[in-house]
């Protein structure tokens, strides 16, 4: 969870082994309905290992695991945000996002067999400040003081209003 201005964002980073069974993937939605909860927004960004040539341009073909991702996708308002090959001629590490407007991906130079995705969020960082206040702690006053002081109060007038209060003893 990430913490803006606009409230709480879900960042999760996703690894799918080239040969993962289907669960791994269609998992993948409950997790998001389950932590997306009071979120703003999400971002899952890893090393996806998904071919869907009709929605990843850079696909050897389309696959069916492919098409449920881009379901799940679909369902939750999702946008894939990579636009270039990653491992080779493929585009196998995405950046799946909510956040309309707000994230830009780079495809920088590979480091071993894949080429690195940066993701940027343009959103405000968090604000703070400090305020000082004075608290009064109760539990340390001296209470035996405080009615002694008390004890010497003319409370028979208020001069600023004229009015009168009689004077009550003890407490």
């Amino acid at each position: 969870m990430v913490h803006a201005d606009v409230g709480s964002i879900l960042l999760g980073v996703w690894y799918r082994p080239p040969d993962a069974p289907d669960v791994h993937t269609s998992s993948l939605a409950a997790e998001l309905q389950r932590l997306s909860k009071g979120m703003v927004g999400t971002i899952v960004v890893g090393d996806m290992n998904i071919h869907h040539a009709r929605w990843l341009r850079f696909s050897n073909g389309n696959t069916g695991i492919g098409q449920v991702l881009q379901d799940i996708c679909v369902a939750e308002g999702i946008t894939q945000c990579v636009h270039e090959p990653t491992r080779g001629d493929y585009l196998l590490d995405l950046v799946l996002s909510d956040i309309p407007d707000c994230t830009t991906t780079s495809v920088l130079p590979p480091i071993t067999d894949h080429r690195v995705v940066m993701a940027k969020i343009m959103i405000d960082q968090p604000t703070h400040r400090i305020i000082d206040r004075r608290v009064w702690h109760f539990r340390e006053a001296n209470w035996a003081q405080f009615q002694r002081t008390l004890q010497h109060v003319d409370w028979t007038s208020h001069p600023s209003t004229g009015m009168r209060s009689r004077r009550v003893r003890g407490w």
